[in-house]
């Protein structure tokens, strides 16, 4: 998050444990991130606030400011907020971080299949609710992507997530309430399979000139987002997704064709000979 500065160039900044519903006692390190006119942005400084508060130099230059508290390993930004004089005091809410997984429920996992330039790209989106005070930090669920992926890549940083044989574990920072988690992948595959677990139901939202399958899904109808059709699937418990045809359909269906033409040569062949015989 960003504070918008107008000529000052100090802030009064406080850090509140949301968690504990109490501003933090502890030190706390701050990451300042300045943002200037040209586009450009730069790390400016690093300052340890004792106590949990403090103040902050604001160094000339930049046009925006960004301030981010570095708590329990994770990163928290400020709010933003409107700065215009130094009696202003900047609140950074930050959580205790906990890897107990109890309180998190994934509610809906949805599922977007786009056709573009003879690839398929898939996107990917949960969402999650975190009954709990404290921030989740910790393994959500495990996914497995068709064969022939690429490009696959989180709406988060690498620290969401890490590959493990042949599968991708996702670990998102879930903070108390209502969040979402999304990624995204090409698959160069004419044929593939999506297979997930974990959410409470599934929507599948695919290109209609697709050939798709959704084991056990409700057929909803046609959906249209920003000015495009999509076929909408709803499953509930787990998700068994194919698109394409399968390569053993294909294969029959190539050597299918070239069965019948033998069998239209064999049966001319054979009337021309009755007909020569008379």
């Amino acid at each position: 998050m960003l504070f918008i500065l107008s000529l000052i160039d100090s802030v009064y900044v406080r850090i509140f444990n949301v968690s504990r519903g109490d501003f933090a006692g502890e030190d706390v390190k701050i990451e300042m991130t300045g943002f200037f006119t040209d586009g450009r942005s730069e790390i400016m400084d690093t300052i340890y606030l004792k106590g949990g508060s403090g103040w902050v130099y604001i160094p000339p230059g930049p046009h925006v400011i960004g301030l981010t508290a570095l708590y329990q390993g994770e990163r928290f930004p400020s709010q933003p907020i409107i700065i215009t004089d130094t009696s202003n005091e900047v609140r950074i809410d930050v959580y205790d971080v906990s890897s107990d997984r109890g309180n998190i429920t994934i509610t809906s996992h949805s599922i977007g299949i786009f056709k573009e330039k003879g690839v398929k790209h898939i996107v990917e989106i949960l969402s999650i609710r975190n009954d709990g005070k404290d921030a989740y930090r910790g393994p959500l669920i495990s996914i497995s992507l068709p064969s022939k992926s690429e490009g696959f890549s989180v709406t988060g940083n690498e620290n969401d997530y890490f590959k493990s044989d042949g599968s991708i574990t996702l670990t998102p920072l879930i903070l108390p309430g209502q969040g979402s988690f999304g990624y995204d992948y090409l698959v160069l595959s004419d044929y593939f399979k999506i297979n997930r677990e974990g959410a409470s139901e599934y929507k599948v939202f695919a290109d209609t000139s697709l050939r798709v399958n959704v084991k056990n899904g409700v057929y909803e109808g046609l959906r249209e987002f920003e000015n495009q059709k999509f076929a909408v699937w709803k499953t509930v418990g787990k998700l068994e997704l194919e698109v394409g045809t399968p390569p053993i359909l294909v294969e029959l269906k190539r050597y299918g064709v070239a069965f019948l033409i033998i069998i239209l040569i064999l049966i001319v062949g054979l009337i021309y000979y009755v007909v020569r015989r008379k």
